[in-house]
C-alpha cells in the first residue's frame, strides 16, 4: 500500500463487503492515516494496516461471492435475474457478503439484460465498476 491508494476501511470482518471506501494520505508503520468521505466533508484519521484493505483485494472478495451465488442458483435452475431483488439480497448475504452490500449488487443485477448472450458477465463488471475506483 503506498499514500493515494485507494482502501476499504473494514468495518466487520466476519462478512464480506463491510468496508467504507477510502484514500491513504499517509503510513506509519502500523497504522495509516487515511481519508473518508462524507456528507459533512472529508474526515481523516488514523487507522490500522490490519483494518485496510486494498480496493482491488475488496472487490475481488465481493466478486467471489455474487460468482458463487450465482454458481448456487444456476444448480438450482434459477438465476439472479429471475429472482426478486429482495429475494437476491437474501441469497447473497447468505452466501457472506455484508448486507448493505448484498443490496448494491442485487440493485445492479436489476439493470442486467438476463436474456442475452452473457449476463452474468455484465452483472460481474458493473460490480467491478461500482466499488473498484478508477485510476
Amino acid at each position: 500500500m503506498d499514500t493515494g491508494n485507494s482502501v476499504y476501511f473494514l468495518t466487520d470482518h466476519k462478512t464480506t463487503g463491510a468496508g467504507v471506501p477510502a484514500v491513504i494520505c499517509g503510513l506509519y508503520e502500523r497504522s495509516a492515516r487515511i481519508a473518508i468521505e462524507r456528507e459533512e466533508g472529508t474526515k481523516t484519521f488514523d487507522a490500522p494496516l490490519w483494518d485496510l484493505l486494498p480496493a482491488r483485494a475488496y472487490t475481488a472478495a465481493i466478486l467471489r461471492v455474487c460468482y458463487s451465488a450465482w454458481e448456487t442458483l444456476d444448480r438450482q435452475g434459477r438465476s439472479p435475474g429471475s429472482l426478486r431483488e429482495v429475494d437476491l439480497v437474501r441469497e447473497l448475504a447468505g452466501a457472506g457478503l455484508a448486507q448493505s452490500t448484498a443490496g448494491m449488487c442485487a440493485s445492479l443485477c436489476s439493470d442486467v439484460d438476463w436474456s442475452a448472450k452473457s449476463p452474468l458477465s455484465a452483472w460481474l463488471k458493473a460490480v467491478r465498476s461500482f466499488y473498484l475506483p478508477r485510476v
